[in-house]
């Protein structure tokens, strides 16, 4: 739930930043969604030997038209997922970019996306013109939000939990690892009881804040919620 909230909360803030003419650019829609989709795919998929460590790609393909298929059906057809792991998730992700022959934006609605275009070189020319696919990262985010209801439903089934269990197990172990290597490197600031910067780094409220009942605090540690 937390992080089903964290994801929905950061998706909703640009969403009213957009609508009060704060236009957040298509850049935080993709990464954050496509991290929701890596981190829930290669939680739940049932032939990733990755899980939740290594590449995140099975997970992707899973997700893509196997939940998020179930919002808009485009997303289950052939290829899709794949092109839009590799063209449009890898692109941003790792080039800062979408790659060859993809035009994302905001303003073109759900008519458009995930469609082939031919546009012209230049609006004087017709005969001249070049084929893209247009993707609109905020109906993808969107998308993305209502898929979540139907990834919920894989929890209904005891062998789905207990996939997921030890995906988050063995998770947890190889981040405590990965930890263990660097703790030791840092430096150490004491902090009093007393002093009020204690205080605020226990009450500082997470940007999952506005979704979450209670409020979530950076107390509250999810790798202590499935011991």
């Amino acid at each position: 739930m937390q992080i089903k909230h964290y994801l929905k909360s950061d998706i909703n803030s640009l969403q009213k930043s957009d609508d009060n003419g704060y236009d957040v650019g298509c850049g935080p829609y993709l990464l954050t969604t496509c991290s929701g989709i890596d981190f829930l795919g290669s939680l739940s998929c049932p032939s990733s030997k990755h899980g939740l460590e290594g590449k995140s790609h099975d997970g992707y393909k899973y997700y893509v038209p196997k939940i998020l298929g179930m919002v808009d059906l485009k997303y289950k057809a052939d290829n899709v997922a794949t092109w839009i792991y590799k063209f449009v998730r890898c692109g941003q992700v790792h080039e800062a970019m979408v790659k060859f022959k993809v035009i994302i934006g905001k303003k073109w609605g759900r008519e458009y996306h995930l469609k082939l275009l031919s546009i012209p070189e230049k609006t004087d020319e017709i005969k001249n013109r070049k084929k893209v696919i247009y993707f609109n990262p905020r109906i993808f985010a969107e998308d993305f939000v209502d898929s979540l209801a139907h990834f919920e439903k894989l929890f209904e089934v005891d062998e789905n939990i207990e996939r997921m269990y030890c995906n988050l197990i063995k998770a947890k172990k190889k981040t405590e690892e990965d930890l263990n290597k660097i703790w030791n490197t840092l430096d150490v600031n004491q902090v009093d009881v007393n002093d009020k910067i204690c205080d605020n780094i226990y009450e500082y409220i997470t940007s999952a804040s506005p979704y979450t009942k209670p409020l979530g605090k950076l107390r509250d540690d999810w790798l202590d919620l499935i011991k």
